[in-house]
């Protein structure tokens, strides 16, 4: 993906050989809907999460 950023987290399954895979995960923090969509929450506060907190490694998305 060009211009991507890898955030290695430690937890990934080795890939070598085979076919491609590609396994789509999301994580929400907020129920939000058309009518009241929730704030954006700034890129650098996800990844901090993400990145380096012990909660937020255990259900970090695979995309963000």
């Amino acid at each position: 993906m060009p211009g991507a950023e890898r955030l290695s987290i430690g937890n990934t399954a080795p890939t070598d050989g085979g076919t491609a895979k590609v396994i789509a995960h999301i994580t929400w923090d907020r129920n939000a809907t058309r009518a009241k969509p929730p704030d954006l929450v700034p890129y650098a506060n996800l990844r901090s999460y993400f990145g380096s907190n012990p909660s937020g490694r255990a259900v970090a998305p695979h995309l963000l």
